[in-house]
């Protein structure tokens, strides 16, 4: 598609993975959710492997430090890896971690989530050509009507993004700019995430 040849249209998609998995414990793997396996495959390898064949230009996975099994599970793909803040916990220091991680011609960037091992190439390329020939800064899926994940912010907001602190994540961000915001329905059964064991 032409639209994705656009040179000043990059975009790099940063996958979270840096989470403990507290509520999936006692049935993922001691390193954390992200390694465990949905039909066969861990789910970080499954989201890395269908953002391989997207159109991202580069694909980033945030780990922690000491995830040496998630480390050596990427080491067969083409991936950066980054590291959040050892020193604190929760969501805001794997984003700054992603947003630390852009290049100076990257358009904005794609922040995924590990525990979504059903969505496709073509879900998060919906993404990307809605920004490339949109004009809207934060493109974010939505399933069945209810907000969710990936979500898509250009680069003007990573500022922003490198600001928040423990709990917060990208929907403070989103909060604060609901005129610059397009959902994206995306189907409702591939965006499943898997965050308790009920959900497998």
């Amino acid at each position: 598609m032409a639209l994705f040849a656009k040179a000043d249209v990059r975009i790099p998609t940063v996958v979270l993975a840096a989470g403990r998995g507290e509520r999936m414990r006692g049935v993922a793997p001691p390193g954390g959710k992200h390694l465990l396996k949905v039909d066969g495959e861990a789910m970080l390898t499954r989201v890395i492997s269908q953002l391989a064949q997207s159109h991202a230009c580069r694909v980033s996975v945030v780990l922690r430090r000491d995830d040496l099994d998630g480390r050596r599970l990427v080491e067969p793909f083409e991936v950066d890896v980054l590291t959040p803040d050892p020193g604190e916990t929760g969501r805001a220091s794997s984003v700054r971690a992603a947003i630390a991680g852009l290049r100076p011609d990257d358009a904005g960037v794609l922040i995924a989530l590990a525990d979504q091992p059903f969505l496709l190439a073509r879900d998060f390329d919906v993404l990307i050509a809605e920004f490339a020939v949109g004009s809207k800064g934060i493109i974010r899926a939505s399933y069945a009507g209810r907000p969710g994940n990936p979500v898509l912010f250009a680069r003007r907001y990573a500022k922003e993004l490198l600001a928040l602190r423990a709990g917060q994540g990208g929907r403070d961000v989103i909060r604060a700019h609901p005129e610059d915001l397009r959902s994206l329905e995306l189907d409702p059964q591939r965006g499943r995430d898997l965050d308790r064991p009920e959900d497998l």
